[in-house]
């Protein structure tokens, strides 16, 4: 059933639905998106203070360390150590002995360092820890970790680990990689790691312990997450795959991402580190601003149930009161449609109804006169139109205009002349207005399409046209009547009365366009081709900028004054082109470069 077709409690009942459903979803929708746009844009600040500060601990870390090693790495005696042979152990011990002090001193103030590891292409191996002893048997190159083939060439940190080369107790480590540089060679051939305890590296990351268990490491080499707390080693391996594929190959100083798992959602914020691929990522869950967005969904629909039953009230029971004056005042105009004329009983009520019904008793009472009026009023309101286009219009154009309106009243077809009184008007009130000579190109448009449809009612046929009007091009200002000269010039001399019996079918095609600052017009008309002759001196005028003195335009002034007009208004901005070739049919088009004005 039909909106038309329903009742007016019905239409009641869903009128009361809609104004008071449809705010209450509005304002829940909102809600939401305002309650999760200032969370996260929040969450997103506070992440961004935090990552930047823990990241700053941890670059401070590490440049401390850096520049012990650095120390260490200048003295000759470790120099001396590096170029040692593998096989003389004398003097590795001789050497080792005078920068053994700078390692100690690294070890006391780093409680959290289990040892310094010295690695090289020779295999040897040099490893100092105030606790821990090293297995000298150990087969370094065959550890993933250790072998020479993996390291990089500028200082970086692993993932968690065991160092598997201890003897008495395997730590879980995270090594920092530092290569040795050989000063002569510029050949990386060796490197210094340094244990540090997984523990502390969670303790950096774990700075905020409002936060401590939402801050993560993440390595994108190996895809490898370090949590913040030591009870939650490994994240859910769903979860670590989706934040992997959200986290993998952004390289970016910071970024916020949102994520879902498992009907959970997650806000994503990445830190980049400089040592690695280590990324630091703060995650955090919706869920607790979700189940306020679902408490909230409870309280509408609560409220929308409520509503519902106040509207079952208001649409019927209560309606039925009101609804019987209605009905006999809807009666009476029922037979008014049929010509029976019967005022509805009145009522002792001062309400809207009832003063509807006296209105209407009274609009019974004088329906004849009214009529009468209205016919008056518009007829003296068409002979007013008439006198004002008689007054303004060219006359040769109102002339054979009137001789066509003439023509069809003699025939009584009133809706005819109707139409082309309103279509004559139209075109005058344009033309005629003082509007500076330009208007919106709606309404030059309008004005075409108003001389054609006065040209259909002239010749009795309805030229085809095509319209490819650039929508955003409506509201520009273009010069007054610079389009339809060239559609009645293309009908003029390219189309007659009786192509449509023939196998030509006349169309004219006009298109506006805009590309970047040009708007680009063009009137196209399949009929009859202009000669080479008249289409060289249209080219020739055009490109003269009208200085032509050629005698023909003096005998043809129409198509002389739309293209004077034109460079009078645009100069130097415009653009013609002409052409017509037998088969192709006559276009003519002009470019206005609004760059230029």
């Amino acid at each position: 059933m039909s909106w038309s077709n329903l009742s007016l409690r019905n239409k009641l009942f869903i009128i009361l639905i809609v104004i008071s459903i449809v705010p209450s979803v509005t304002i829940y929708l909102l809600s939401q998106h305002f309650m999760m746009s200032s969370q996260t844009s929040q969450s997103s600040r506070a992440a961004a203070t935090l990552l930047a500060s823990v990241a700053r601990d941890v670059d401070e870390y590490v440049t401390e360390i850096n520049q012990s090693l650095n120390a260490l790495y200048v003295t000759y005696e470790f120099q001396q150590f590096t170029q040692a042979d593998a096989d003389d152990y004398v003097a590795q011990a001789y050497w080792a002995a005078g920068f053994k002090t700078l390692v100690q001193n690294l070890l006391q103030t780093h409680p959290e360092i289990t040892g310094l590891l010295y690695l090289d292409q020779w295999e040897k191996v040099y490893y100092q820890s105030n606790a821990f002893f090293l297995n000298y048997s150990y087969r370094f190159q065959e550890d993933p970790f250790y072998s020479m083939e993996s390291w990089p060439q500028t200082p970086s940190l692993s993932v968690p680990h065991q160092a598997s080369y201890m003897i008495n107790d395997q730590q879980d480590v995270i090594s920092y990689f530092f290569p040795i540089r050989n000063l002569r060679t510029g050949a990386y051939h060796a490197g210094i790691i340094i244990e540090l305890k997984t523990d502390y590296i969670r303790q950096l990351i774990a700075s905020s312990p409002e936060v401590s268990s939402q801050l993560l490491l993440y390595d994108q080499a190996t895809a490898s997450f370090v949590t913040a707390s030591s009870s939650d080693l490994h994240l859910p391996q769903a979860l670590a795959e989706l934040l992997h594929a959200k986290l993998n190959g952004r390289q970016v100083d910071a970024m916020t991402l949102q994520t879902k798992h498992n009907n959970n959602r997650y806000e994503l914020y990445a830190y980049p580190l400089g040592y690695g691929q280590w990324q630091l990522v703060w995650l955090a869950s919706l869920d607790e601003l979700n189940s306020g967005v679902r408490g909230s969904l409870r309280a509408l629909l609560i409220v929308t149930a409520v509503t519902l039953c106040a509207a079952l009230i208001i649409a019927y029971p209560l309606m039925h009161l009101v609804w019987r004056p209605m009905q006999r005042l809807k009666t009476s105009m029922d037979q008014l449609s049929r010509g029976i004329h019967i005022p509805v009983p009145p009522s002792s009520q001062r309400d809207e109804i009832s003063y509807l019904i006296r209105v209407f008793n009274r609009m019974l009472g004088n329906m004849k006169e009214l009529e009468q009026e209205v016919i008056s009023s518009h007829l003296k309101e068409k002979e007013r139109e008439l006198l004002q286009l008689q007054a303004q219009i060219n006359p040769h154009f109102l002339f054979n205009t009137l001789e066509t309106i003439d023509e069809y009243a003699s025939r009584g077809d009133s809706t005819a002349v109707e139409q082309m009184i309103q279509s004559l008007s139209k075109m005058t009130r344009y033309s005629a207005r003082v509007d500076r000579g330009f208007a919106a190109l709606a309404e030059e448009v309008a004005y075409v399409q108003e001389y054609l449809r006065l040209h259909s009612w002239r010749n009795d046929t309805t030229i085809k046209t095509n319209w490819q009007i650039d929508p955003r091009c409506l509201q520009e200002n273009v010069m007054k009547l610079s389009i339809q000269p060239f559609v009645e010039n293309a009908i003029k001399y390219g189309w007659e009365p009786d192509m449509e019996l023939s196998a030509l079918v006349f169309t004219i095609t006009i298109s506006v366009r805009r590309e970047e600052q040009k708007l680009i017009f063009s009137v196209h008309n399949t009929g009859k081709t202009m000669s080479k002759q008249l289409v060289q001196k249209l080219q020739l005028l055009a490109s003269a900028d009208m200085m032509t003195k050629d005698d023909f335009f003096e005998r043809h002034t129409g198509i002389y004054n739309v293209f004077r007009r034109l460079f009078l208004a645009y100069g130097k901005a415009l653009q013609v082109q002409i052409s017509s070739e037998e088969g192709e049919g006559t276009s003519i088009g002009w470019c206005i470069d609004q760059g230029k004005l």
